[in-house]
């Protein structure tokens, strides 16, 4: 798409990339307080089973939990719903269970690793667990962080085809869709400067401080090239649609990857099926994996931070670039560089700086013509890149290293997670007490995998399998899989 388009086009592009559909996905760890380590106890018998609950999950440990929202017509009802999951899973907690804040997980003992690796309740997923462990080892997948997901609308697929000539659809939701997931890999330092919050290891057995020593606290181990990532030798670049399609299936095919799940970039292309039927099905959502969990946001992030990355899409769509090889090599340098210094570090790169103020002024441009209902919240999110420039202090990373008491952020961490626990209780017992409403069912559909719509104050619509049923007042769900029983008695 052209640099410079009309007033016109640009408006309205802005009004359908404003329309974008979002999701949020968070990773957290349970932690009992009586060992300041990873729960022992089981994911709570309160959710249905993890091969179907499409809102709460487990990953790599019994105690990391996942928390998945639906789709929602924008960021702020995603983070909304997220809330709720998040209330919902502090009411399942032990007496002496938090959750664990930060990415980087508390510190584990011997016994714990081999609690961690001899304790498992998935068996359609322990092959595939086997592997990771000894490919990666048992300290890499228990990072945690958050998952963005988003899709454009149908109408913003057909202007671009348009105004690019491109007579399939599907290619050029295809074309779009990796624009975008390029743009913000590129830019993936910006966001690891921002948003960055895992300064230091608790566990000297990952060897991250012994390989690398008298660098902590740095700004973020896990978007580093020595945090959650793929082996140097299995690296995804993103030079265009085709050879990113084509690198991920060879490494599936000859067995560097188990499958396309343990491709471990930045953004991911998603769709139904293997990642190659993407050439013809065309991508359905990007995924984007570059956010650490921020401790001073209830949720694990923030709507800034949402809100930064609508932006940054946008700016993908309206101000597009043809990103070089070499530029993207250089990014990844960047990224490197900036995660990996302490997190009250100014850019001091000026070439990083060019870039950095180019964008400002960009952005800034952007935002006369968004949609009045987004303009203070992006405005908000472009003085946040402004200040943090000269104040890195003021960022996620920069706040959080002041937290550090005697090399570790443990007191910090139970702290907040002890707090956090009693304010979602009571919150989550005020929401389904709460008269006139339908929250005390909406509650209890989540628990147990069945998905649901909140229609308005008044009407939910409930879905599972073949079966699908509006209700208008608070019922019991236990019995909603028993085809002999309604739901309405």
């Amino acid at each position: 798409m052209a640099q410079n388009i009309d007033r016109l086009k640009r408006k309205r592009l802005l009004s359908f990339l404003s329309d974008a559909t979002f999701g949020v996905e968070i990773e957290e760890h349970r932690v009992q307080l009586s060992t300041q380590s990873l729960s022992r106890y089981s994911h709570s018998n309160e959710f249905e089973s993890r091969r179907f609950n499409p809102y709460f999950q487990t990953d790599f440990s019994e105690s990391q939990e996942e928390l998945v929202t639906a789709p929602h017509s924008s960021s702020a009802e995603a983070l909304a719903q997220l809330h709720e999951l998040q209330m919902i899973l502090a009411s399942t907690l032990k007496k002496d269970e938090v959750v664990w804040p930060l990415s980087m997980p508390p510190h584990l003992e011997n016994e714990d690793v081999d609690y961690l690796l001899t304790h498992f309740e998935r068996p359609w997923y322990q092959k595939y667990r086997d592997y990771l462990t000894q490919k990666y080892g048992p300290y890499q997948h228990i990072m945690t962080g958050v998952h963005v997901s988003m899709s454009l609308p149908d109408e913003l697929i057909y202007l671009y085809s348009g105004q690019n000539k491109l007579v399939s659809f599907v290619d050029a939701k295809n074309r779009l869709y990796f624009q975008i997931a390029k743009h913000i890999a590129a830019y993936r330092w910006l966001f690891t400067f921002l948003f960055g919050a895992s300064p230091l290891t608790e566990n000297q057995d990952d060897k991250l401080v012994t390989n690398h020593p008298d660098i902590e606290p740095v700004r973020s181990w896990r978007s580093s090239s020595l945090g959650f990532t793929n082996q140097s030798h299995d690296q995804i670049q993103y030079l265009d649609f085709e050879s990113y399609i084509k690198q991920i299936d060879y490494l599936v095919e000859n067995h560097h990857f188990y499958e396309q799940s343990e491709f471990y970039g930045p953004v991911r292309l998603k769709g139904k099926g293997a990642v190659k039927s993407l050439v013809d099905n065309g991508t359905d959502y990007l995924e984007f994996r570059i956010f650490d969990t921020d401790p001073f946001s209830i949720d694990g992030i923030s709507q800034r931070a949402l809100d930064f990355l609508h932006l940054m899409v946008i700016d993908s769509v309206v101000n597009s670039k043809d990103w070089t090889r070499e530029e993207l090599h250089k990014s990844e340098a960047w990224n490197d560089d900036i995660a990996l210094v302490h997190p009250s570090e100014l850019i001091k790169n000026d070439e990083i700086l060019a870039v950095y103020e180019d964008l400002i002024t960009r952005l800034s441009t952007l935002l006369i013509d968004v949609p009045d209902f987004l303009k203070s919240r992006f405005k908000e999110a472009i003085d946040y890149l402004t200040e943090t420039l000269s104040s890195p202090r003021l960022t996620v990373g920069g706040r959080l290293q002041k937290k550090i008491s005697h090399g570790s952020l443990s007191e910090f961490a139970l702290y907040i997670g002890k707090n956090r626990a009693e304010q979602l209780k009571k919150e989550f017992d005020y929401f389904i007490s709460k008269k006139d409403s339908l929250n005390r069912t909406y509650a209890q559909a989540l628990k147990l995998g069945i998905e649901t719509e909140k229609i308005n104050h008044y009407q939910l619509y409930l879905k599972f399998g073949d079966r699908s049923q509006l209700i208008d007042h608070n019922v019991e769900l236990s019995n909603y899989f028993d085809q002999n029983k309604d739901i309405n008695h």
